[in-house]
């Protein structure tokens, strides 16, 4: 009888650490996935942030021209 409470105890505390290693497991995938997941999010926002920088030095460099030309054309005449 002693050894059956025995085993009945150490199935409880077996059951008991595989529950405890399935919610790290689960915890570390949802860490995984949300790691990724921000990753992502910050790689897009910095591509973003790169082609607002992009335009903007484009467009600045359109008009440095653009002014330039007026410039030159108004000393020539």
């Amino acid at each position: 009888m002693m050894g059956l409470k025995i085993m009945l105890i150490r199935l409880q505390q077996l059951q008991y650490l595989q529950q405890q290693q399935q919610q790290k497991h689960q915890h570390e995938l949802q860490y995984y996935y949300l790691y990724n997941y921000y990753n992502s999010l910050n790689s897009y926002k910095l591509q973003r942030k790169q082609h607002y920088y992009y335009y903007f030095y484009y467009y600045y460099y359109y008009y440095y021209y653009y002014y330039y030309y007026y410039y030159y054309y108004y000393t020539l005449y």
